[in-house]
């Protein structure tokens, strides 16, 4: 098992950044659904809720190597077969403290529509809850719980119950990921026997002199000098900007597959609310499965 941070929290394929319906395929949120403001801080946490990067929870979109041009939003979405992950929600939300936990021991199982992802081995998985400050695609409650990560272990690896103490340590310190706001991108992970959100990406946010925010391209980092001035306006975008974008290329997707994960009618629908996963997760096996139904995140711990 791989003992490096910023390795384990790099997400393992290419994302599948999504983004935002139009109102009446996905119910996206109106300005009357309790919109939090950008940047706005948690109550009695003093962190900065924009700043950029969040030091060893790089999570990134796992892209490593700058290609001809940053991706375009629209070519951000995925889609089954082809795209492993696929992303269903984005929010713009907020890290809660002291939510970070981690479990062990949860067996992977592939969802019905993919082969041979799930390795079988059990797992340490760490969850952590954010605050729902505004949905761009779908819906939700005001707080939700995501899968972080996870990481296979087998004979051999360092003791697990280790590393998911110190992961919990990192998580829940002064130094994680608490009070941060970014722009968060969802979906089922490949390995089912968890019933969850998996966060698949995300954009960083920006807090600008004059009170806007900015959206920071996850790829923005590979970008320097005059490539990066040319392509500014991908690299960095308003949220409205982003929000447009987000729109104009999940209204293309749901147009194309109407509102399945892919073109086959076999796929399962997009999921619509952040708090009502079941239907998913049941039309890919999930629930089929001889050792029983999916897991349910663990409860947040008191400390």
């Amino acid at each position: 098992m791989r003992m490096d941070v910023g390795a384990m929290m790099v997400f393992h394929a290419k994302v599948a950044v999504v983004l935002a319906v139009v109102a009446v395929a996905l119910g996206a949120c109106s300005a009357d659904d309790g919109i939090i403001p950008p940047c706005t801080p948690l109550e009695g946490l003093e962190v900065n809720p924009c700043r950029e990067g969040i030091g060893p929870f790089r999570l990134g979109t796992g892209h490593s190597d700058r290609s001809s041009a940053p991706s375009p939003v629209s070519a951000m979405l995925g889609e089954a077969p082809d795209d492993a992950w696929v992303t269903h929600i984005v929010v713009r939300a907020t890290f809660l403290p002291n939510t970070g936990r981690c479990t062990l021991g949860d067996v992977d199982r592939t969802a019905g529509h993919l082969d041979g992802f799930a390795s079988g081995e059990p797992a340490v998985k760490c969850y952590m809850d954010v605050r729902a400050n505004e949905y761009y695609v779908a819906d939700g409650p005001e707080v939700v719980t995501v899968l972080l990560f996870r990481e296979g272990y087998s004979a051999g690896d360092p003791p697990p119950e280790e590393f998911s103490r110190y992961m919990e340590e990192l998580l829940n310190g002064s130094e994680g990921l608490a009070g941060v706001e970014v722009v968060i991108f969802l979906g089922p992970d490949i390995d089912v026997s968890s019933q969850v959100l998996a966060l698949l990406g995300y954009w960083d946010m920006r807090k600008n002199a004059d009170g806007t925010v900015t959206a920071i391209h996850p790829e923005s980092h590979l970008w320097e000098g005059a490539d990066r001035q040319r392509h500014i306006a991908l690299l960095e975008m308003s949220l409205p900007d982003l929000d447009t974008a987000l729109d104009t290329a999940q209204a293309a997707r749901v147009a194309k597959f109407g509102g399945r994960i892919g073109a086959a009618e076999d796929l399962p629908m997009l999921i619509t609310d952040a708090g009502n996963l079941r239907d998913y997760f049941e039309a890919v096996g999930a629930y089929d499965h001889p050792d029983g139904p999916p897991v349910l995140p663990p409860p947040v711990r008191e400390r």
